[in-house]
């Protein structure tokens, strides 16, 4: 299995994997069939490799996982069969449940769509394609647009989560969801907006009041300006508002947001 909903790592073949080898598996699995010199340049950073380091670390990565999952097409570039990439099976999980407009709340399918949105939200297990790892691992820096889809795939999973349960009088898993969400993508601003008004459904001023201050000061500390108003007006919006009136306006405001 390659995670990415996380750390990046190579795991589950019952060996031990070098850095090395795990970034090129990890390489593989996200970008598919990749040449030789593709794979070094992302690799090793363009860095002269002798045609036997190269085959010695295809003979050990086919060790680790096993030779007919690693294999060489007649085009000459490589490929992973039969290996799992944990963004693969959470897209499958959330896309019919993304792919048409929110059921209605007596419809027999929506416990169904939130069971498959919250069994993928389960994969994730820290930011999207992280790793502390430098040396091999640079070409985790070039992939910001596939970083990038996926994040967004995670945030309308949350959201739409969010919706439904909050639809079917569920906050605690809407909650869940979108702070499992926020794990992979802290800075989201949607799902910051949405989780406060869960907070405020809940009766949970402070810890909406919390959410919002703590995301403002990361935003700033990152660089990225001024932080949107928009958590911030949800808190005001929610102030004074009955449980039932602030459930409406959450679920209100998450139709607007294209959930």
């Amino acid at each position: 299995m390659i995670r990415v909903l996380g750390r990046v790592r190579v795991e589950g073949f019952g060996r031990m994997m070098t850095s090395q080898q795990q970034a090129m598996v990890a390489m593989l699995g996200l970008h598919g069939p990749c040449g030789r010199d593709h794979l070094i340049d992302a690799v090793w950073g363009g860095r002269a490799i002798s045609d036997s380091r190269f085959a010695n670390l295809l003979a050990e990565i086919r060790a680790a996982i096993g030779r007919h999952r690693l294999v060489q097409n007649p085009d000459g570039r490589y490929e992973l069969l039969d290996v799992a990439v944990d963004v693969e099976r959470f897209t499958d999980l959330v896309e019919p449940a993304l792919a048409s407009s929110v059921p209605a709340l007596d419809d027999p399918g929506v416990q169904d769509a939130l069971d498959r949105l919250e069994l993928a939200i389960g994969l994730i297990d820290g930011p999207i394609l992280e790793s502390g790892r430098r040396r091999f691992w640079g070409w985790l820096d070039d992939g910001y647009h596939r970083r990038y889809e996926i994040e967004q795939q995670v945030v309308s999973a949350g959201l739409r989560a969010a919706v439904l349960a909050l639809g079917a009088h569920q906050p605690q898993r809407a909650r869940w969801a979108c702070e499992r969400c926020l794990v992979a993508v802290p800075h989201d601003e949607r799902l910051v907006t949405t989780l406060a008004e869960i907070h405020l459904v809940q009766g949970r001023q402070g810890a909406a009041a919390d959410l919002v201050a703590g995301w403002e000061q990361a935003v700033r500390r990152l660089g990225l300006g001024e932080p949107p108003s928009g958590p911030r007006d949800r808190l005001v919006v929610g102030r004074g508002a009955t449980v039932s009136e602030q459930a409406a306006v959450g679920q209100q405001g998450a139709k607007l947001r294209g959930i």
